[in-house]
């Protein structure tokens, strides 16, 4: 089964650092995940809800206008993604996830080096869910 047939293609591409008008308006999307590409080139999800939270929790201070949320410093739980080409297979995503010890994958796009390299999120659960059926 190729991984396209299961990812999950409703996320957004963002910045560690946003404002906090930045963030809600990035909330508004109802999206399931917010992919958050690093420097480094490391890349992480973390769930929308997550972040609605600690804007509802966050002390005034935090949420300043001028100041931005470092979204990797934040209290919620962020999946470590590593990379896999959108030809593999399911069996092939499992692999990669225990070789590497991830917690998604997120799907390569080929031949679009200035457009964000993701075109799909791969988690573990949705390679278990689709063997389940």
């Amino acid at each position: 089964v190729g991984i396209e047939s299961v990812m999950d293609r409703d996320f957004i591409n963002c910045d560690r650092r946003k404002y906090y008008d930045e963030l809600r308006k990035l909330l508004e999307r109802q999206t399931n995940w917010l992919l958050i590409d690093e420097i480094e080139g490391k890349k992480f999800l973390i769930r929308p809800a997550d972040v609605a939270h600690y804007l509802e929790q966050a002390p005034i201070e935090e949420l300043s206008l001028e100041r931005q949320v470092d979204l990797l410093k934040i209290p919620a739980k962020r999946l470590q993604l590593t990379p896999i080409h959108s030809r593999a297979n399911l069996y092939e995503a499992q692999l990669v996830l225990q070789q590497t010890g991830a917690d998604a994958l997120y799907v390569n796009r080929s031949g679009a080096p200035l457009l964000s390299s993701a075109t799909g999120i791969v988690t573990k659960h949705a390679i278990t869910s689709h063997y389940q059926l």
